[in-house]
């Protein structure tokens, strides 16, 4: 078996490849020193599948599972939970729902055996429906009070508009109310099934304990056949288009810059992300984060990156401004992205260090076996080799500076860019247009998102 080099992987105890065990992919980061084990069991459907107009229907399922079984009441599976020590948790994602859990190796069994009554007993009790519903809608809310995320979920809405990315996985005021208990007992009949499961085991387990527990889950499962329903993503931008969520009172801005951009598994993500990260990435010494704090102190932070998906993804730079600093931060932002791009703003040497800097931070993502398991999986689901834990490192410091630039010229726009910014609109929309010479400028009421 292979390990992972440079990480939580690189003694007597390693990751090891994927390998099928009846008809299920799995995978095994064993570590002994203490008597814990973590486990995820991922199902190949997420938020990608939901309805058009019922959004957050898989985040719903997700949540309806720990609500009650044929044998066990809410109240009744939390207090299980609390008597084993374990942690047990359903996440939904674009492409996938997650179960998650972590016990002590001596109650792995029992808890295993509580994870198979909830997947293939749930009954989905109407009033539990009704308060996670509330509880949801609580959280929209309260996410009008995030300026910050307010501007990401705009930005992603409109870059990814007409494909289910531009969609939040908890739905929107609207899809909520209209979810009724049919339609996650229909979503659950429909995609919880072994066709695609994938399972990791980390921590005190053994293969064989291992290749135990799947086997139990292929013998209560129902058959059925993955099917990921890729859906190219191929928006374009013509000039600089500009949102405005507009937000009374605010004295600092949220803006984000960008446009679509590569999807996971191209051949030119290690070189445009080493480029991205020397330009901007999350470290003090790139160029954005220079320029934008350290020299003028227009904000605290500036950052950029490069968000490879399934099946697109998204360039895009971020920074928040006072007010007053804001046209001129707007404007330096493209004047430095172009620059970098078509210029020389990026040196050889810090392309080489934004290569040490992904070097040496790539093993925190890895360093405990609940990390390895982790991203195995979310690589698997971006559809990404089997190696790439292990190739990671390898591929980052074979990309040569000439590799970055031409990566960053063939995939970076400096002309046909979205930009996305939270303020109190009237301070910036007369202006805002005819300074940064942008194509159109419309504006969004922030309780409208």
């Amino acid at each position: 078996m292979a390990s992972v080099k440079n990480g939580y992987a690189n003694k007597k105890e390693s990751m090891k490849t994927w390998v099928n065990v009846g008809g299920v992919e799995s995978i095994l980061a064993e570590k002994h020193d203490q008597p814990l084990v973590s486990f995820i069991i991922t199902f190949p459907f997420g938020a990608y599948t939901d309805p058009d107009d019922k959004g957050g229907l898989t985040n719903l399922l997700g949540e309806m599972l720990m609500r009650g079984t044929v044998r066990k009441s809410r109240e009744e599976i939390e207090n299980t939970l609390d008597f084993l020590g374990a942690n047990l948790d359903i996440d939904a994602g674009s492409h996938s729902l997650m179960v998650i859990g972590k016990v002590l190796s001596r109650n792995l069994d029992q808890l295993f055996s509580l994870v198979i009554e909830i997947l293939t007993e749930p009954t989905f009790p109407e009033e539990e429906l009704n308060k996670v519903r509330e509880q949801i809608i609580a959280q929209l809310y309260l996410r009008l009070e995030d300026d910050a995320q307010l501007a990401r979920q705009k930005f992603m809405e409109n870059l990814y508009e007409g494909h289910p990315y531009s969609r939040d996985p908890v739905g929107t005021l609207a899809s909520l109310k209209v979810i009724k208990k049919e339609d996650i007992e229909n979503h659950y009949k429909t995609y919880l099934h072994r066709g695609g499961l994938l399972v990791g085991t980390a921590g005190d387990v053994t293969k064989p304990k291992l290749e135990d527990l799947i086997h139990k889950l292929v013998k209560v499962l129902p058959e059925g056949k993955a099917d990921p329903k890729v859906r190219s993503f191929e928006k374009k931008l013509e000039g600089i288009e500009i949102i405005l969520i507009d937000k009374p009172e605010r004295t600092q801005t949220q803006f984000i810059i960008g446009h679509p951009g590569i999807d996971a598994r191209d051949r030119d993500f290690f070189p445009l992300n080493i480029f991205v990260t020397a330009f901007a990435g999350h470290m003090f010494q790139a160029q954005y984060m220079q320029e934008i704090r350290v020299k003028r102190g227009w904000a605290y932070g500036a950052y950029g990156s490069v968000d490879a998906r399934r099946d697109g993804g998204a360039f895009y730079l971020y920074t928040f401004p006072k007010n007053a600093d804001t046209l001129p931060a707007l404007k330096l932002s493209l004047e430095l992205l172009d620059k970098a791009v078509h210029g020389n703003g990026v040196t050889d040497e810090s392309l080489e260090f934004a290569k040490k800097h992904l070097s040496r931070s790539f093993p925190f993502l890895i360093d405990i076996p609940e990390k390895v398991i982790s991203q195995a999986i979310v690589q698997k689901l971006l559809g990404r080799s089997d190696d790439y834990l292990e190739k990671y490192v390898g591929n980052i410091q074979a990309v040569t500076p000439a590799q970055a630039r031409a990566a960053a010229k063939k995939h970076l726009s400096t002309k046909d860019l979205e930009i996305v910014m939270l303020c109190t609109a009237k301070e910036f929309q007369k202006t805002i247009g005819k300074e940064l010479l942008a194509k159109s400028v419309k504006v969004v009421p922030f309780d409208q998102l």
